[in-house]
């Protein structure tokens, strides 16, 4: 009733924890009900170690958090040989996801992670400027983006490459239908969008970078238009992300185009809301007489 297919792969809730949000997986475990996810990503995995940003790095704000961790994570290797393994035991659909400054490095990332029996999905985060381009990012740079799939595609082996767009930059439906074109089998949309909250005691930033990734309920509407207008365009499935915090948004999500939906930020906030959100969305499919796949792409045109 509840189970969707995603490029082939099979789900068995239309929930994913998202990236970022859930670390390594095996971070996550304790605090959360894994049974309400059908997947989890990877927090994002560079070649080499990253520190990140410097503190402080994460504030609340109106309806979500701003962040700047500027992808802190133990590198290609590490995962490899320690993260991986570690979350092997936990039964769910695992994505790794895959940030990288060059296409030379992130076809260096694909070539390791397609060789692990227990990834699901590959997702690319796009949203990183490209130092070998003079510092123009995928996201909005149709060019770099084409250059990069088309790059990776034949590395993927039986793995489904995974888009994940910014919001930022050129038009999301163009920037969905060039990735089908040149080979991606599935998009996540979207990533965060640039917010900022200042001190008025201090006058100073609440983070360190000033401008960081915006999250939360209050960018639902944004994304959920911006998946509407790229399953409006594109045949491929699409993870929905943004502001998800109950099974009414999961449903929206789904109407509006997205075959699975992510859960991020309110999984921070309080971890059960995954297992409650499932709960009511399997009432809603049971009192309809309906099933998760049903809800895909079926929004009505007002009369």
């Amino acid at each position: 009733m509840i189970e969707i297919d995603f490029a082939g792969i099979p789900f068995k809730t239309p929930l994913v924890g998202v990236s970022g949000t859930a670390g390594y997986i095996t971070d996550f475990k304790p605090f959360t009900d894994m049974n309400a996810f059908g997947g989890i990503a990877f927090k994002s995995i560079t070649p080499l170690k990253r520190q990140g940003s410097p503190p402080p790095r994460v504030c609340e704000c109106e309806a979500g958090f701003i962040n700047s961790i500027g992808l802190q994570n133990d590198g290609i290797e590490a995962f490899l040989t320690c993260h991986y393994p570690r979350a092997q035991a936990i039964p769910v659909q695992k994505i790794v996801n895959l940030a990288a400054f060059s296409i030379a490095d992130f076809t260096h990332l694909v070539r390791k992670v397609a060789e692990l029996d227990d990834i699901a999905l590959i997702e690319l985060n796009v949203s990183c400027p490209n130092v070998d381009y003079n510092g123009r990012d995928f996201a909005s740079d149709s060019g770099l983006l084409r250059e990069l799939i088309v790059s990776c595609t034949p590395l993927k082996k039986d793995k489904p490459l995974m888009i994940k767009l910014s919001p930022h930059g050129a038009v999301i439906s163009e920037l969905a239908l060039l990735c089908e074109k040149y080979g991606a089998d599935a998009l996540s949309l979207v990533n965060t969008f640039r917010g900022m909250k200042i001190n008025i005691d201090t006058w100073q930033p609440f983070i360190k970078k000033i401008v960081g990734g915006y999250s939360g309920i209050g960018i639902k509407p944004i994304s959920l238009a911006m998946v509407y207008e790229a399953a409006q365009t594109v045949s491929i499935p699409i993870l929905g992300i943004g502001g998800v915090t109950s099974y009414e948004d999961v449903i929206e999500y789904m109407l509006a185009g997205a075959s699975l939906v992510g859960i991020g930020t309110a999984s921070l906030m309080n971890p059960r809301i995954p297992k409650r959100i499932l709960k009511r969305f399997k009432a809603y499919l049971h009192n309809r007489g309906i099933v998760a796949a049903d809800l895909i792409g079926a929004m009505k045109e007002c009369p």
